[in-house]
């Protein structure tokens, strides 16, 4: 393994742990703001961040005919994404909302196999199918409540969204500076959320300002968005787009353990039973990769001979 992939596996497992106390982050900040808004801040605060390191650098690789490219990206990717899980978890259950969210790996590996040529193997669907098992485990006692088609469906497509910003972000922007990329692109994404307050939010601005809403925003914004977002976009250029996308299953498995921790929501068998599900899932799909790149057991014995 160089030493390069060696990074970005690391950064994604950051990213997952990150990743998975933002959903708690997110749920305590919305008892301030709107679900848009403190879109908006986060984002906001995230794509300046990062623009100001842009400028910084001075020589960031993209160039104007990126521009475009890289405000679709920024649409599909934050504003679309978030705007569709937002509004879709008004109307469905949490645990409903991130199970149906983090189907996002399969759909990122089947455009990933139409659009970049990336191999499906049989040992990558068996794991596909045990991490998305494992996530209906853990949701399941939530999800077997009540729910609202169009929450659903509306949570469906922002994880359809995300899968098809990972697969444009392998194809057009692999070889591109991935920091200059994850700035502009967040800019736009958080000038469509801001469009999108000011036409369903009576305000942009919190109800009251508190030390805990401040250190929300600097939370979100810094790290589960300015060096998450880099993470995330350094590893997808540097591994295949559906091992990245498959490495997320571990979010909402984070995301229990710090509910837990300091929501002190309980941890039932249903929930230890999925997260080991997920855990062999991605132990299946990191199997499949590294029998793929190695050479064959003959090709090895001729070469010693």
């Amino acid at each position: 393994m160089s030493a390069n992939n060696r990074a970005a596996y690391l950064l994604l497992l950051a990213v997952t742990v990150i990743w998975g106390y933002t959903w708690v982050a997110q749920k305590l900040g919305l008892h301030y703001m709107g679900p848009f808004s403190f879109s908006v801040f986060r984002f906001g605060l995230g794509s300046l961040i990062l623009i100001g390191l842009i400028l910084l650098k001075r020589n960031p690789s993209v160039t104007a005919r990126d521009l475009p490219a890289l405000l679709l990206l920024g649409l599909m990717m934050t504003t679309a994404t978030f705007s569709f899980w937002m509004v879709g978890m008004r109307h469905v259950s949490a645990g409903t909302a991130a199970l149906i969210a983090y189907t996002m790996p399969m759909w990122t590996m089947l455009l990933a196999h139409r659009f970049l040529d990336e191999p499906l193997t049989v040992q990558k669907g068996a794991g596909l199918v045990a991490g998305l098992g494992g996530l209906a485990l853990i949701a399941g006692p939530s999800a077997a409540s009540g729910q609202d088609l169009l929450g659903a469906f509306l949570v469906l497509l922002g994880s359809i969204s995300w899968a098809a910003s990972n697969v444009l972000t392998k194809a057009r922007f692999s070889n591109r500076d991935m920091l200059a990329v994850t700035g502009i692109q967040m800019f736009f994404g958080a000038a469509g959320l801001f469009l999108l307050t000011l036409f369903f939010e009576p305000s942009p601005l919190p109800k009251r300002w508190t030390t805990e809403l401040i250190a929300l925003i600097l939370f979100t914004g810094i790290l589960a968005s300015a060096f998450s977002f880099f993470a995330w976009f350094y590893a997808l250029s540097r591994l295949p787009a559906g091992k990245t996308a498959f490495s997320v299953l571990l979010v909402p498995v984070f995301a229990l353990l710090f509910d837990w921790l300091q929501m002190d929501e309980p941890v039932t068998w249903e929930t230890a039973a999925g997260c080991i599900l997920v855990l062999t899932g991605i132990a299946l799909v990191q199997r499949s990769e590294e029998a793929k790149k190695a050479p064959p057991r003959n090709a090895e014995k001729t070469a010693r001979e």
